[in-house]
């Protein structure tokens, strides 16, 4: 059973659906991204999209996000993914491997997980500031009496 929302901290609720609409604009923004995605990689091959849906989601998930300086990836397994190139292909990364540093390296990063979700936290609310500074920038704040005519 999962834990309720209200046990976890602010930046693990990521409920999508009636019950949370704080999250709407959220799952609407990540749609969007893979919507666009998915336009650019058409082009004029419309029938092939539901064959690009796991390659743009990696894409998409492996992608360091511009609030939190982090991949989604990251946030969910605790360390960067391996792209598949480095794979197929012999790299500085596959060729160091060493099962027992890599034990201990991923333990020490599972130890990290909780503090590099709260700096993602940090990042993200600070961005949030940012943005909200920006838009206040260009209003102008205005009083308004009972007699006053205002238009409606």
């Amino acid at each position: 059973m999962p834990p309720s929302p209200r046990s976890l901290p602010k930046y693990y609720t990521a409920w999508s659906s009636v019950e949370h609409p704080q999250t709407s604009g959220q799952a609407e923004v990540a749609n969007r991204v893979i919507l666009q995605e998915m336009k650019k990689k058409l082009n004029n091959a419309k029938g092939e999209w539901a064959d690009l849906i796991p390659e743009i989601l990696w894409s998409y998930n492996t992608t360091i996000q511009t609030t939190t300086g982090e991949s989604l990836f990251k946030f969910v397994y605790g360390s960067e993914a391996l792209i598949l190139v480095e794979v197929g292909i012999p790299t500085l990364r596959t060729e160091l491997y060493d099962e027992q540093h890599n034990l201990k390296a991923r333990s020490a990063e599972l130890d990290l997980t909780e503090e590099d979700r709260e700096i993602a936290a940090i990042k993200q609310k600070a961005k949030k500031q940012l943005a909200e500074r920006k838009h206040n920038k260009g209003v102008h704040p205005r009083t308004f009496t009972e007699s006053d005519l205002v238009l409606r």
